[in-house]
C-alpha cells in the first residue's frame, strides 16, 4: 500500500513541477508583434550625429532551444535613419528601409539577443555589421532594452561622406497592443 501511495505522490510531484515550468515559460513569452525603437547621438569632430530606429518585428514561431532558453523566429522591418549634420547646419541623412528574417532568444537570466543576420558580414559596412546583433535585457514591464552602437556607412560618394563617427545609444522593444 505505502508503495502504491509513494507512486501517487511522485507523479503528483512531477506535474507539479512541469506545470509551473509551463506556466513560467508562458509568463515570459513574447508579445507576436513588437516595435523595435532606439535613438543615438553625439559630436564627432565638430559632426553631430543622429541616429533613430523605427522597426517592427514580428515573431511567427516559437520553441524551446533547451530546457532554459526561448527561441522566436520571424521578420524584422522599417527603418534605421542615420544624419549627419556639420557646424554650419548642412548635412545629410541616409534612412534606408530594411527587412528579412531575425530571431530572439530570451535565456532564464534575461538577457535577450535580437540577431538580423541579414545584416551581418556586409562587406567592410560597419552599419550593417553593428545591427546584426543587438544585445539587451527583459524588464519586469516586459519591454527589452538595450544599448547599441550607430556606425557609418562607410561611402564617399561626391558630397556624402560618412566614413567615421560611431555613437552609442539605447533601443527598446515593447509589445503593440
Amino acid at each position: 500500500m505505502k508503495s502504491t501511495q509513494t507512486k501517487i505522490l511522485i507523479i503528483a510531484l512531477l506535474f507539479t513541477i512541469v506545470q509551473c515550468k509551463e506556466n513560467e515559460v508562458e509568463s515570459r513569452k513574447l508579445p507576436r508583434l513588437m516595435k523595435f525603437s532606439g535613438s543615438a547621438e553625439g559630436v564627432i569632430e565638430s559632426i553631430t550625429i543622429r541616429c533613430s530606429c523605427d522597426l517592427q518585428l514580428e515573431l511567427t514561431r516559437f520553441k524551446m532551444k533547451d530546457e532554459k532558453t526561448q527561441l522566436y523566429s520571424g521578420i524584422l522591418g522599417g527603418e534605421i535613419t542615420r544624419m549627419r549634420i556639420d557646424e554650419l547646419g548642412a548635412g545629410f541623412s541616409l534612412s534606408p528601409f530594411l527587412y528579412g528574417n531575425a530571431s530572439v532568444i530570451l535565456k532564464s537570466n534575461d538577457s535577450v539577443y535580437v540577431s538580423w543576420p541579414v545584416n551581418l558580414n556586409s562587406d567592410s559596412n560597419t552599419f550593417y555589421n553593428e545591427i546584426a546583433l543587438f544585445k539587451g535585457v527583459l524588464n519586469p514591464d516586459k519591454t527589452i532594452t538595450g544599448s547599441w552602437k550607430c556606425a557609418p556607412f562607410n561611402i564617399s560618394e561626391g558630397s556624402y561622406i560618412d566614413l567615421n563617427g560611431i555613437v552609442a545609444g539605447e533601443w527598446k522593444l515593447e509589445g503593440i497592443e
